[in-house]
């Protein structure tokens, strides 16, 4: 047996040698949570547990044939010890043709069993906790041995002595009965003897879960630095590119359309009109006082203004539509006459309802002549 010894009840625990290290506890088992099952398909820990009825603590159990016998329950603090524990019954340490033990653990606990055997031969332990705190287990365990002797049932008892301090004492005092007194570490369990609960130590299990968090948490925090930074080159990556197209857009020219950036602005702002559909209708309609060679739009000029309205029932309203002054530039233009200017533009304004208004500009010069042209656009 271990030195570091355990010895507790369903009242709770009533010895512990030391608090760390690996221990080997006593299970003083009583009547009461005692429960025998044999109708458990698959025996374990789990099932064992759900047929008890009692899922808040682990089951002290073992199985004997198809059977499963469950002694009690392990307290909470026991299972959540970090050392390595086993916990078995106190006369799974009784030596073989043992009737009577007495395991004096200290001078305040001695635990005392009793072998009886039915009337169909089966054997059956009653064991029970001795508190020795008033007495002292010396005058306990004395006066309980001369009462069993003086009973005149031959037995045989087996007295083990887990406290190194009251050895020799008690070997002295159990002379005159012609009792051997041995020591609990000379005593161990027969190897077919399963222990109630098992679990081994805790702490290597600790130490590899907080070797394997550390590395993941620092290759995480690797990872994450390595994005940052790369998301940082990216974006320093994007505006200069932006750059460059901001300049290449600035500079560009597409056969005869300058400022092509202007126009791509244009084109991205929403409007219920494409801009190719304005640039064609105020391209053609700018054909019939000559030949166009540049066109310019932008959708930041757009206008709007109160016209009338006469609905399907010719009903007279007054609503509010957008137009786009589009500036066309066209050359051939001194063939006519103002007055024939002005009577071409009418002509072309009454064949094109989309086109509100056509006016010549100042500023063309030499043989081109500047247009504005109004183009509904809603």
């Amino acid at each position: 047996m271990a030195r570091n010894l355990m010895v507790f009840s369903r009242t709770g625990i009533h010895h512990v040698d030391r608090e760390r290290g690996d221990a080997v506890a006593l299970f003083v088992s009583s009547r009461e949570q005692a429960r025998r099952f044999s109708d458990i398909g698959t025996i374990n820990t789990k099932n064992v547990k759900e047929r008890y009825g009692d899922i808040g603590q682990t089951p002290l159990w073992r199985q004997e044939g198809s059977a499963v016998q469950v002694y009690g329950l392990l307290p909470e603090s026991m299972e959540e010890r970090r050392s390595g524990l086993e916990v078995y019954l106190p006369e799974d340490f009784a030596p073989d043709g043992t009737s009577v033990f007495y395991f004096v653990i200290s001078n305040r606990l001695i635990v005392h069993g009793v072998r009886t055997v039915n009337d169909d031969g089966g054997a059956s332990w009653g064991v029970s906790r001795l508190d020795t705190s008033a007495e002292g287990a010396l005058d306990v365990l004395v006066s309980a041995v001369s009462e069993r002797i003086a009973g005149g049932v031959r037995e045989n008892i087996c007295i083990a002595v887990h406290d190194d301090k009251l050895f020799n004492a008690v070997a002295e005092s159990m002379e005159p009965f012609g009792q051997n007194v041995i020591r609990m570490g000379d005593l161990s369990p027969s190897k077919t003897v399963q222990p109630l609960y098992v679990h081994r130590d805790h702490g290597l299990f600790y130490i590899i879960f907080a070797m394997v968090a550390l590395i993941l948490f620092l290759a995480a925090g690797f990872s994450a630095v390595t994005s940052f930074l790369s998301l940082n080159g990216l974006k320093d990556e994007i505006v200069s590119i932006e750059k460059q197209i901001q300049a290449t857009k600035s500079s560009q020219r597409l056969g005869r359309v300058q400022n092509p950036n202007a126009i791509l602005d244009f084109m991205s702002r929403p409007l219920k009109q494409r801009p190719s559909s304005i640039l064609h209708a105020s391209g053609e309609v700018a054909t019939a006082l000559g030949q166009v060679t540049q066109i310019e739009m932008d959708a930041s000029n757009a206008q709007s203004q109160i016209v009338k309205v006469i609905d399907a029932n010719g009903k007279t309203t007054w609503g509010n539509e957008q137009f786009l002054p589009v500036k066309v530039i066209v050359e051939g233009a001194e063939k006519y006459l103002l007055i024939d200017q002005e009577r071409v533009a009418k002509s072309a304004l009454e064949e094109r309802p989309w086109i509100r208004h056509i006016e010549r500009q100042a500023t063309g010069a030499g043989q081109n002549m500047a247009l504005e042209i109004g183009v509904r656009i809603d």
